[in-house]
């Protein structure tokens, strides 16, 4: 759904992706055209689009849903809050929780709220401790959602890491992370840890390759072996046998074709299967026989990419 297109406006086009046979299909147009939005898969099989950026360039509050059956979009009731650039989690229940990003004003927000998919409806919660945008929002095994880094409302990257415990819709301060950092990857391990990689760190020149393990259990992160190459708006995966791969990005303008490979039982990282085409800001889904699928994106140009990519699980 949306994106940008080759004049980098904001589309309000979609498109369907059959399973069986591969191919895509043109979908039915949004009511509005949007990018740096987010895109939830709900229990009852329909698509919740929240935010992003309208034509205009400015943050959107309003949502839409997709009904896969009547092949349909529907208003949604908006957000209270526009917002783009923001972190999304699905909770356990089904319910959606959405935070920070950029507001009307282009400031990063603190403001968080509920998406009830059953009532359809939105409620205010507890704003966060520190204002941010372009972070990491991580579903847990227990049913938290870890918040980490972005970009603060000082304009700089952000180390601080909440907690947000959706029984009692709330907010804790995590431990903060070893580097500040914003528009890195974020992955949920195997053991329920999570893998934080490159972005950009404090000084937001060029990306660094540092990564680091959260562990929920003792609320401690914990150094790892960096990337070969800083990458930021790159992709990131887990794969069939538990190892993580990190795919594209950017630094400094130049868009990557290579991927790497992380091991979370050695903990470093070794060279991965490059892609066909060098990407950023792409979207990237596992599907349901564990092969990865690699959507659009930016090339070197800043052109929009149209072709996709599946990987299929490296060899052990």
């Amino acid at each position: 759904t949306g994106g940008h297109d080759a004049g980098l406006r904001a589309t309000a086009s979609t498109e369907l992706r059959d399973p069986a046979t591969g191919s895509w299909s043109s979908g039915p147009d949004m009511a509005t055209a949007r990018e740096l939005h987010a895109e939830v898969a709900l229990p009852d099989g329909s698509a919740l689009v929240i935010g992003g950026v309208g034509r205009g360039g400015k943050s959107l509050a309003s949502a839409e849903l997709f009904d896969p059956t009547a092949n349909a979009w529907s208003a949604a009731v908006p957000m209270a809050h526009a917002r783009s650039a923001f972190g999304v989690a699905r909770l356990p229940d089904g319910n959606v929780l959405v935070v920070g990003g950029y507001g009307a004003t282009g400031a990063p927000l603190a403001s968080a709220e509920v998406y009830d998919w059953r009532a359809k409806k939105w409620t205010d919660i507890d704003p966060l401790a520190d204002a941010r945008a372009k972070f990491t929002a991580t579903a847990l095994d227990s049913g938290d959602v870890l918040v980490a880094g972005g970009f603060g409302a000082g304009g700089k990257s952000l180390a601080s890491a909440e907690l947000f415990d959706p029984t009692t819709l709330r907010w804790s301060a995590a431990a903060s992370m070893h580097l500040a950092r914003r528009l890195q990857t974020a992955t949920l391990l195997g053991d329920g840890r999570v893998l934080i990689a490159g972005g950009f760190g404090s000084n937001g020149s060029t990306p660094v390759p540092d990564a680091e393990v959260y562990d929920p259990g003792s609320n401690a992160w914990s150094k790892v072996d960096p990337l070969a190459a800083g990458r930021d708006v790159a992709g990131a995966a887990r794969l069939a046998d538990g190892r993580v791969i990190v795919l594209g990005g950017s630094s400094a303008g130049t868009r990557f074709v290579s991927t790497e490979l992380f091991d979370p039982v050695l903990r470093h990282w070794a060279d991965g299967p490059p892609l066909a085409v060098a990407r950023a800001y792409f979207a990237l889904l596992t599907l349901a026989d564990q092969r990865v699928i690699v959507i659009g994106g930016d090339d070197d140009r800043g052109d929009p990419v149209r072709g996709t990519e599946i990987l299929a699980p490296p060899p052990g």
